[in-house]
Parts: C-alpha cells; sequence; structure tokens
C-alpha cells in the first residue's frame, strides 16, 4: 500500500508533466504519442470503439506480454514443464 501511495506522486502521468525529459525528449513523445493514437478518442465506449479495440494488435500484444512474464512460471511449476523440454 505504500508503494501505491508514493508512486501516486511520484509517478508522472502526461509527457508534458514529466520534468526528467529534456524538451526535445518530451516533443518527440509527444508526437509519436499523437501519431499513435491518431483521431481516436475514448470518450465512450460503442460498438464502434469495441470494434476498433479488438483490431488493435496492441492489446493483445500487451495481454500477452502480461501473462507470458506473471502466468507462465506459474503455470511451469505447475505443470512440471522445464525449459529444455518447451524448446524444439
Amino acid at each position: 500500500m505504500a508503494c501505491g501511495l508514493v508512486s501516486k506522486f511520484w509517478l508522472t502521468d502526461w509527457p508534458e508533466t514529466a520534468g526528467f525529459l529534456t524538451d526535445e525528449e518530451r516533443a518527440l513523445l509527444i508526437r509519436r504519442l499523437a501519431t499513435d493514437t491518431g483521431d481516436a478518442m475514448m470518450n465512450r465506449l460503442d460498438k464502434r470503439a469495441a470494434k476498433r479495440i479488438f483490431r488493435d494488435p496492441k492489446v493483445y500484444l500487451g495481454t500477452l506480454a502480461y501473462f507470458g512474464k506473471s502466468q507462465w512460471p506459474r503455470l511451469r511449476h505447475k505443470l512440471k514443464i522445464r525449459l529444455a523440454d518447451a524448446l524444439p
């Protein structure tokens, strides 16, 4: 809980408020984020927004990365899979 409280005030939400970025890095990051989001607005969830979400490969890559990092060791231990056995 203490880590959560500290991170609430220590971590930055937006590039505009990140004090550790130089002006050049901040401008580059803002440009990249603008290119990445394009004209997408997530102010409501409707059928069109749901289609856009499920067609975005970053959703699936993020899910895969999360489960690969957090769940694979537990699953491997539970199924008693060794890394040498998992490789072809």
